[in-house]
């Protein structure tokens, strides 16, 4: 089951929860995990911490946590294509039992700036989720809406502090 949030403007940090469902017949409970994340904007080149709670009210025991970027360009995929960026760490979260964890995630430096125009749109999406050794479970997800911003080099912040203002209005 995979939950899409909106894009929020804020600084402070965000926790987010998956939603226990429903599942097999013989399931006697569902893995459910929380996601920290300190900000909704990202740079490139930067690495960030977000940080998981799982909590296993299963059976089941919790085997691998992950993290994927995605770009989701709209229409130009031929021209952005389809960037990813992983990462993963094997776990080990016993069956009623409940751990956190931190994932160091490094943002790709080859990647472009969002943008939403009225023609087109690149966004990405931070994918959360968790796997399990069990067939009859479904492993739960999570995706966030997160800006990629834009690196100013050196040179245009001091090119911008030597313009100078312009005149006053007069009329």
């Amino acid at each position: 089951m995979v939950h899409k949030l909106a894009d929020q403007k804020m600084s402070q940090v965000m926790t987010y929860t998956s939603s226990p469902r429903f599942d097999a017949l013989f399931s006697n409970g569902q893995p459910t995990f929380k996601v920290t994340m300190p900000k909704f904007t990202l740079y490139p080149g930067e690495t960030t911490e977000f940080k998981l709670e799982v909590e296993n009210h299963s059976s089941s025991t919790v085997k691998k946590i992950y993290a994927e970027l995605e770009a989701e360009p709209f229409p130009l995929y031929h021209i952005y294509g389809n960037t990813k960026a992983k990462g993963k760490m094997h776990v080990l979260v016993a069956p009623y039992s409940t751990q956190k964890f931190t994932i160091p995630f490094t943002i790709p430096t080859d990647l472009t700036a969002s943008f939403h125009t009225c023609g087109s749109s690149l966004k990405y999406t931070m994918k959360f989720g968790l796997v399990t050794d069990s067939w009859l479970t479904t492993d739960p997800a999570l995706a966030l809406v997160v800006s990629i911003g834009e690196l100013e080099s050196e040179e245009k912040k001091d090119e911008a502090l030597k313009t100078p203002p312009p005149p006053p209005y007069t009329a």
